[in-house]
């Protein structure tokens, strides 16, 4: 089972499925908030059974974070709250972004991501959108440019 916590996020996950991560345990005896592993876990309301998800994990493990999935499967952690040591709890605060994929991606996508990455400017796809039918885009991904 996971540890016991709060301020984490949950996602679904497939079928009649669950994913949580991050968050914290309270303490009773420091009265401190710590945060719990770096691990996913998955519950699966058909077996009723909780099980940690091996091959995913998050980069660092937050509480108080802002998480969103979108339909590529694709969850974003903003922010949060990290804990610089284990053994003596220092809160610190942080705004990195980190993305965590559910599934694997179409080719098209990871084709599109990379497309996008070697761009020096992407602001030139907005002053110029009919470059990108020229070179034979896909409209469903000339559709996300706005």
């Amino acid at each position: 089972f996971p540890q016991g916590r709060k301020f984490h996020s949950i996602f679904p996950f497939g079928n009649n499925r669950i994913i949580m991560f991050g968050g914290a345990h309270f303490d009773t005896v420091t009265s401190t908030h710590n945060t719990v592993s770096e691990h996913l876990w998955m519950f699966d309301f058909e077996k009723l059974q909780w099980s940690m998800l091996q091959s995913l994990s998050m980069v660092k493990s937050t509480y108080f974070h802002a998480a969103a999935m979108n339909s590529r499967g694709e969850i974003w952690i903003h922010g949060g709250v990290i804990q610089d040591s284990a053994e003596i709890p220092n809160d610190q605060r942080i705004t990195n972004l980190y993305r965590m994929h559910t599934r694997v991606l179409h080719l098209s996508e990871i084709a599109w991501d990379y497309f996008l990455n070697c761009l020096a400017d992407r602001k030139s796809l907005l002053q110029q959108p009919e470059v990108l039918s020229q070179l034979n885009i896909p409209k469903r991904f000339i559709g996300r440019i706005h």
